[in-house]
């Protein structure tokens, strides 16, 4: 129960740059994925991305979890976010996890 009050604790929280949260793709563009993080507006992750994933990006379904980046938050409120990026993030944690055990 205590770590489920503090999941929905962290969710309500402002998603701030650096951050590595799960989200649930909610619409897929031909340049853009939209991903809900529990913020007020959907993230967005474009550009680089699609080069960086490759062909995981069309594994990718709408309804999906996904990782994703917090890369910075615009004066609009528009997160833009990474999916690569948390993927690499991730990979060094349980890098360092093995390193410890």
């Amino acid at each position: 129960m205590a770590a489920l009050l503090a999941e929905i604790d962290r969710s309500l929280r402002e998603p701030a740059a650096g951050e590595i949260r799960t989200g649930i793709i909610v619409e897929k563009r031909p340049h853009e994925v939209l991903v809900d993080i529990g913020f007020k507006s959907e993230g967005v992750v474009s550009g680089r991305e699609f080069e960086r994933l490759g062909d995981a990006l069309d594994e990718l379904k709408i309804g999906d979890e996904v990782p994703v980046f917090v890369m910075r938050e615009d004066k609009d409120g528009n997160l833009t976010l990474s999916i690569s990026r948390a993927l690499a993030e991730k990979d060094w944690e349980r890098a360092e996890e093995l390193m410890r055990t």
